[in-house]
């Protein structure tokens, strides 16, 4: 098998359902090829513009449902994290007598 017949197999040919284009939208021509280009980094123009591509992700509501409670968490152990690091530079800033919020004074 040819390496173009493994990429047919891999990748099947796909016609085109025109009945899915929106009104207005038709084929291209064979004379209209030439107004097609590329790029050294693949971006592909028309008529010297280049051609805008987005991606798109889409959640389903169960997974915006878990985004917001990882996001809430992940909320919640920063400010822990926060908390433990104020915690700890203030014992040790009272212990060795810098500017802290000290509870009580260490022995002299």
């Amino acid at each position: 098998m040819s390496e173009r017949d493994l990429e047919m197999k891999a990748v099947p040919y796909q016609k085109a359902d025109k009945a899915t284009w929106p009104k207005g939208v038709r084929q291209i021509t064979v004379g209209e090829f030439e107004a097609l280009g590329i790029d050294a980094s693949g971006n592909l123009y028309w008529h010297g513009k280049r051609v805008q591509t987005r991606a798109q992700v889409n959640l389903t509501p169960s997974q915006i449902v878990y985004a917001v409670i990882i996001a809430i968490a992940t909320v919640a152990g920063a400010c822990g994290a926060v908390a433990q690091g104020w915690a700890a530079y203030n014992e040790w800033a009272c212990k060795v007598r810098w500017p802290a919020v000290c509870v009580t004074q260490p022995p002299k």
